[in-house]
């Protein structure tokens, strides 16, 4: 039960201050039934705190994280302060060339991360996409994302206890 807690936590403050990955988290989350930890002497299982089906995680996850793609696009409507120097740098980007296919480059961007989800979501409140279509597309993308980090990384996880457990 507490993962369903941490989950949507983690991934706010990752999305909103950079400094914690909300995939690793996402990943320590999920897995947290087969950790152990030994301090002071005292043995610590934290699997009580697991949760009993880590699927629904990138869900819970991807609902944490949109509240600080919401942030950004806020700054980019100029709902909230940000620099000039950055604005003047995204409106300058030719956007006729995206055509109608802004809520795809938010969605693949959400799913990929790459540029940083951050700088898509200024972006896309500088460019006036309708905000409704915006939190579903990143809601979307971000489940995505979070399901196949998910799944990478169970198979990476068993992969090595296979080979080194």
């Amino acid at each position: 039960m507490a993962a369903y807690i941490l989950a949507p936590i983690c991934a706010f403050i990752s999305s909103v201050f950079f400094f914690l990955p909300s995939e690793l988290a996402l990943l320590v989350l999920a897995n947290m039934d087969m950790m152990t930890f030994n301090i002071f002497g005292t043995q610590i299982d934290i699997a009580q705190y697991s949760t009993s089906f880590p699927w629904l995680l990138p869900v819970v996850a991807a609902a944490g994280s949109v509240p600080g793609s919401w942030i950004y696009y806020s700054m980019g409507s100029g709902a909230m302060k940000m620099s000039v120097k950055v604005k003047n740098k995204i409106e300058s980007f030719d956007t006729g060339r995206l055509g109608n296919v802004r809520e795809a480059v938010v969605l693949v961007s959400n799913i990929i991360s790459v540029p940083p989800v951050s700088l898509t979501s200024v972006a896309s409140g500088i460019l006036k996409i309708d905000l409704r279509n915006f939190l579903v597309v990143s809601f979307i993308g971000k489940v995505v994302r979070y399901y196949i980090v998910l799944l990478v990384g169970q198979f990476a996880i068993d992969l090595a206890t296979k080979w080194f457990g």
